[in-house]
């Protein structure tokens, strides 16, 4: 599949039971999530080595030009939704420095 062709697909197969490839990798995804979160601690600190590194979003022109031509909701923003990824980790000092 290519270009908007790759969400039209569901998490269950059309028999309306057997999860299909993506709805395996949901439910992979949400088993991994439940472990993280059962190792979550609130209050440990960020190792510094991993506090100074730096993040990239990876920003695919034709993704977003497909996403944004098959909004479901006029309260979706494509375009401005990586913005507050750039945008976080200035909150988030600002939140530190403020508390």
């Amino acid at each position: 599949m290519y270009s908007a062709e790759q969400y039209h697909a569901g998490t269950i197969k059309t028999d309306g039971v057997t999860p299909s490839p993506g709805g395996e990798e949901y439910v992979q995804f949400n088993k991994e999530m439940k472990q993280l979160r059962a190792l979550y601690k609130p209050a440990a600190a960020l190792p510094p080595k991993l506090a100074a590194r730096k993040t990239a979003i990876l920003w695919n022109l034709e993704n977003f030009w497909s996403i944004d031509r098959q909004r479901q909701t006029y309260q979706w923003d494509t375009w401005n939704y990586p913005i507050r990824f750039w945008k976080l980790p200035g909150l988030l000092a600002l939140r530190r420095y403020h508390k």
